[in-house]
């Protein structure tokens, strides 16, 4: 009994108990910082997208376009690393039997790998659906984050990242392109940059190359996206001169090791990307000319906006693409944003960086998302542009091509300065605090972001099969399956994800010529009627339209739309 009054049991005790009471208190910075800006986002999702959420469950939150090769992109990791442990940036399973690249594909390696143990407990529908909620909600949590830090103003940060999760841009991609709107790690990456230059640490400079690759390993574009980041920061701390005051040893260091291991995480992706698209010619790439953005685009809310109607006149346009020209970033955020400027008031602190620098990243960025021809309401202004330039030093905007995309920057940025300018509303020159005045603000710039911030498009796609894909599915014989029905759409993509067998074709973001030489011999067989050589290559299945000739094989099913054909075995892939 005195052993348990001793001093070391005392201390021990003591210990404990210090332990608990630092981690309780913990839960508040957990649920101011973390939790409840995560929360906040994410039910305003549901709001806005109301009634979504009642399809949770039974329907993709995604288009019948590239919605469907979202899908399969998370289907794709999972399989490639739970049951083919093999890499995930090149495959037999599309194209077969040749197989593709997939280096240059829209695959979000990040989400994948994520969607490995929510797959455990979820069904795929909901593990698709949680992604959707996560890229809005993280993003915003991510760009509060950014917006707290520059400013130290809460929930004028917490507005930042509403402009920043709910902006036009996310809203048109959300159906259709899951990598794209998985900006959650570039909010990041620009917090640990501007922390790294302020106070340079070397867990910082790790810490922010990481950051730099969960950005590339969700989307081409946003690494792209940071490295310009980089150059206008760099560029920036140079001329303002903190650079000559600042730079000694522990900036050198840590830029050092910021480079080295943003060099060992991205390099050899980036390297193997470059060797990729410089091994064959590409097909179906973007026409920037085509997908930049209107001059009007980021003042004027656009197509995707609930109520579009009123602005049609000026959005509406021959050219179409209207998901690459919804680039609004937003009249009332537009409007906070200038507050940070306006001269009659107190600036407020910022931590990291200044204000100006963001109000240049946006001006770059909305300057580069034009295009290479600059056009005002349609018409065309100059093709002296910047992103013409920046193509010329950077070949690899040819393989991107769509500078519409990167009005997502200037957002982020834009979303800073609004927080920063709805962090003075309260100040009276002098440098004095309101608290009567700005309320009738506040409330009209958040009813005012909630309005405009509306979607008008809201998709959903059932997870249903046709048939044929579920026989096939339950099959026993191997092979791979010819569908002519589809014709390497998506949707062929989608049947995948049942099926589990190769198939001959496979819509992909970008195909080499090679690829699509060699899958062009596989039709041309088909034509031929060389069947015996198809299953020879490892086909089984043959899926062609129920109004087409007959083929000379032998039928399985046959529906009012599909006939689906089983190939010849041969004696030899038997025995094998």
């Amino acid at each position: 009994m005195k052993a348990a009054f001793s001093p070391d049991a005392q201390t021990e005790k003591e210990d404990r108990i210090s332990a608990f009471h630092s981690a309780f208190c913990l839960l508040p910075w957990f649920w101011r910082m973390v939790l409840g800006p995560f929360l906040f986002y994410a039910v305003w999702y549901f709001l806005l997208s109301f009634p979504l959420v009642m399809k949770f469950n039974s329907e993709f939150f995604a288009d019948r376009w590239d919605g469907y090769q979202m899908v399969w992109d998370l289907w794709w990791v999972r399989h490639a690393i739970v049951d083919l442990h093999q890499s995930l940036f090149t495959t037999g399973y599309l194209h077969y039997p040749y197989g593709t690249s997939l280096l240059l594909h829209s695959l979000m390696p990040f989400n994948g790998l994520l969607s490995i143990p929510l797959a455990a407990v979820l069904t795929e529908i909901q593990v698709f659906n949680m992604f959707v909620i996560l890229a809005f909600a993280g993003s915003g949590l991510t760009a509060f984050w950014l917006c707290w830090k520059v400013t130290r103003s809460y929930w004028p940060s917490i507005a930042g990242g509403f402009a920043f999760a709910f902006c036009s841009y996310r809203w048109a991609h959300s159906f259709g392109h899951l990598h794209l709107i998985s900006t959650e790690w570039t909010p990041l990456y620009v917090l640990g940059l501007l922390s790294l230059l302020l106070r340079p640490r070397t867990a910082t400079a790790i810490a922010t190359a990481i950051a730099l690759l969960l950005a590339l390993l969700c989307d081409q574009y946003q690494f792209l996206d940071c490295l310009l980041v980089t150059v206008i920061v760099l560029l920036w701390w140079g001329w303002s001169g903190d650079a000559r005051q600042e730079l000694r040893r522990a900036h050198v260091i840590a830029l050092g090791v910021f480079a080295l291991t943003a060099a060992l995480t991205c390099g050899p992706i980036v390297m193997a990307m470059a060797h990729e698209a410089d091994r064959a010619p590409l097909l179906r790439t973007h026409d920037p000319e085509m997908y930049s953005a209107d001059m009007l685009g980021p003042w004027v809310p656009d197509w995707v906006w609930l109520y579009n109607g009123y602005t049609r006149f000026l959005w509406n346009s021959p050219t179409a693409f209207y998901v690459e020209k919804s680039v609004c970033l937003g009249p009332a955020v537009v409007i906070a944003a200038a507050f940070a400027f306006f001269p009659r008031r107190r600036r407020p602190r910022a931590e990291l960086g200044s204000l100006p620098l963001f109000a240049a990243i946006s001006v770059v960025f909305i300057a580069l998302c034009f295009g290479p021809t600059w056009r005002f309401w349609t018409m065309p202004v100059t093709t002296l542009t910047p992103y013409r330039a920046l193509a010329t030093l950077l070949p690899s905007l040819q393989v991107a091509g769509c500078p519409g995309r990167m009005i997502i920057i200037a957002q982020l940025a834009v979303s800073v300065l609004a927080a920063a300018g709805l962090s003075r509303l309260g100040d009276k020159p002098g440098g004095a605090r309101s608290t009567a005045r700005p309320v009738l603000l506040v409330i009209l710039f958040g009813i005012s972001m909630v309005i405009e911030s509306q979607p008008r498009v809201l998709m959903s796609v059932p997870a249903a099969v046709p048939k044929w894909v579920e026989l096939v599915r339950d099959d026993p014989s191997p092979g791979a399956v010819i569908d002519l029905v589809e014709e390497g759409g998506t949707l062929d993509l989608f049947y995948q994800t049942v099926h589990h067998r190769p198939i001959a074709m496979g819509e992909i973001s970008r195909i080499s010529s090679d690829t699509n030489a060699a899958t062009q011999s596989v039709l041309d067989a088909v034509a031929q009627g060389r069947y015996d050589l198809l299953a020879r290559e490892g086909f089984g299945f043959i899926v062609a339209r129920t109004s087409a000739p007959p083929l000379a094989l032998s039928l399985i099913y046959s529906d009012r739309r599909v006939r689906l054909y089983r190939l010849p075995a041969i004696p030899e892939a038997a025995g094998e």
